[in-house]
């Protein structure tokens, strides 16, 4: 009677990881205070999370005004 072999053996899937955030990234991501990155051109480039909630629009709609008009 031969023998029937092991359960076979594989490797895990391959899981792609991100790397740590910075510091910075970190601390605008947490901050409560409204923290924003501008261009010459008078709109705001990148806006943290504080800024949905105290104003209630998304950050898309935030960056599509010129930050006089916000």
């Amino acid at each position: 009677m031969p023998m029937s072999p092991g359960p076979s053996r594989t490797d895990p899937p391959a899981v792609a990881v991100d790397p740590p955030p910075t510091p910075e990234a970190r601390l605008f991501a947490l901050s409560l205070d409204l923290l924003g990155l501008a261009g010459f051109d008078g709109y705001l480039k990148l806006v943290n999370p504080a800024w949905e909630s105290v104003l209630g629009w998304t950050a898309e709609e935030i960056c599509a005004r010129p930050y006089l008009e916000i």
